[in-house]
């Protein structure tokens, strides 16, 4: 039920577009934001590209894009427009969601898409797809098949020839009703075209297309071969007139494909099939949310492991130079064992002068053990004698078979 009516000019609602997300702005009057996107695109009101309100709650200084001014045969309702909130919309919920308001939209009379029988001013897309089906051959199934050309904006489109006029003028009438909803199609060219409907920020993939019917004939061999091979089988293809329009997407969870029936003619379903492409882009949005979501939550769970990782690395580092600064103590202290001992019983032979080999030699490994003593001169934070050796000499550094490894048996 409808409580009040908020009327805004077009210069209102673009201060308002660009003060606040338009997820935000939308709630207020009761629409979705690509409801509300699709009526700014109407009245040729820039939005916010994506990533603006990210860049700006940064602190980056972001021009708005200028508000372009109308022609003077815009239309009253390209001037000012009026939102009707209901009751649910006063309470702060939202009165209901885009494929609710599509369907709204496209319930009205004047809204009601009918395919002309030729085609009239066609839309540049189907102007390219034409000159391509012109030039095209059919294939082994009937359809014709355009070669892959750069300058020309080909349509997803599979028909015979019987049925490519048809599959035009529907094609026509369905590009300018999604030009007129605010919707933009695009094309990828190539040897497989494809068409994208933009909605909101999802893009739709669609198809027209006709089926075909395959049946088996046999062909009896004939002349000499008779005798030795049997008769062979070949398929043939007939085309059957009917047309699809099919959403290109797998695993929505909604309808995909609107089709020729006993009664039921694909002109007819045209406003139904954009409801289709509204709730598809849905579909997509909450797939690439929860998407998303998911990869936040796992960027998430990696960062906590690689600083578990890397605090596991640290101490295990700590640990590495503990042990080597310990065990060269602990060879210092033997070393200056067996030095005061060779000492001791040189004093009793009498060998130890001056200028003998010996006391030359003690005199060396008491500088070498000084040397590698980690509390001489002065005590230090142990250092991780493996911290600048890669992997396979720190391998080694432990390995049986290195004589000089670092033991804890000395």
């Amino acid at each position: 039920m409808t409580h009040e009516s908020d009327g805004l000019t077009r210069e209102e609602l673009y201060e308002q577009v660009w003060t606040e997300p338009m997820a935000t702005l939308a709630k207020k009057y009761g629409l979705s934001d690509v409801g509300l996107a699709k009526i700014c695109r109407k009245m040729r009101i820039p939005l916010p590209w994506r990533g603006y309100w990210q860049k700006k709650g940064a602190g980056q200084a972001l021009r708005p894009t200028p508000l372009p001014k109308l022609p003077a045969s815009a239309s009253k309702t390209m001037h000012r427009v009026v939102f009707r909130r209901t009751e649910k919309s006063l309470n702060g919920v939202e009165a209901g969601g885009p494929v609710q308001e599509q369907e709204q939209y496209e319930s009205r009379e004047e809204n009601r898409i009918v395919v002309a029988e030729t085609l009239v001013d066609p839309h540049p897309l189907v102007v390219d797809t034409v000159k391509a089906l012109r030039r095209a051959k059919p294939d082994e199934h009937g359809y014709l098949r355009p070669m892959s050309q750069s300058h020309l904006s080909v349509l997803s489109v599979h028909v015979t020839l019987d049925s490519a006029d048809r599959a035009m003028c529907i094609f026509d009438t369905l590009l300018k009703g999604l030009d007129t909803r605010g919707y933009t199609t695009t094309t990828q060219g190539g040897d497989h075209p494809s068409t994208t409907v933009r909605i909101g920020e999802e893009n739709i993939r669609i198809t027209l297309e006709e089926r075909v019917d395959r049946t088996e004939r046999q062909t009896p061999a004939t002349g000499k071969r008779q005798e030795r091979m049997w008769s062979f089988r070949q398929y043939q293809w007939i085309a059957t007139g009917h047309l699809s329009l099919r959403i290109d997407h797998s695993y929505l969870g909604i309808r995909c494909c609107w089709t020729d029936g006993k009664k039921q003619r694909l002109e007819t379903c045209l406003n139904r099939f954009i409801i289709g492409l509204v709730a598809a882009a849905e579909a997509l949005k909450t797939q690439r949310l929860a998407q998303e979501a998911r990869e936040r939550a796992w960027r998430a769970e990696e960062e906590r492991r690689l600083i578990e990782e890397r605090k596991r690395q640290e101490e295990a580092s700590r640990i590495r130079a503990l042990d080597h600064a310990a065990t060269r103590w602990r060879k210092c202290n033997l070393l200056r064992e067996y030095i005061r001992a060779v000492r001791a019983a040189a004093e009793c032979t009498g060998d130890l002068t001056a200028d003998t080999p010996l006391t030359q030699w003690i005199a060396w490994a008491e500088a070498y053990v000084n040397r590698i003593d980690p509390l001489f001169p002065a005590p230090s934070i142990p250092i991780d004698p493996e911290q600048h050796l890669p992997p396979w000499q720190r391998a080694a550094l432990y390995s049986t078979s290195n004589p000089n490894r670092i033991t804890e048996d000395l």
